[in-house]
């Protein structure tokens, strides 16, 4: 899925905002089974 990521297609990543967070918008990108990223974005 870092492929995915890499060449702008968020929703093959399964790229999803996290809720209920009050600093800044988190969202979750799935890597693979096991990995997931972490991300916020300004």
């Amino acid at each position: 899925m870092a492929e995915a990521i890499a060449r702008n297609d968020f929703c093959a990543a399964q790229v999803k905002k996290l809720a209920n967070l009050s600093h800044g918008r988190f969202y979750r990108a799935k890597l693979d089974d096991a990995a997931r990223l972490l991300c916020c974005l300004p």
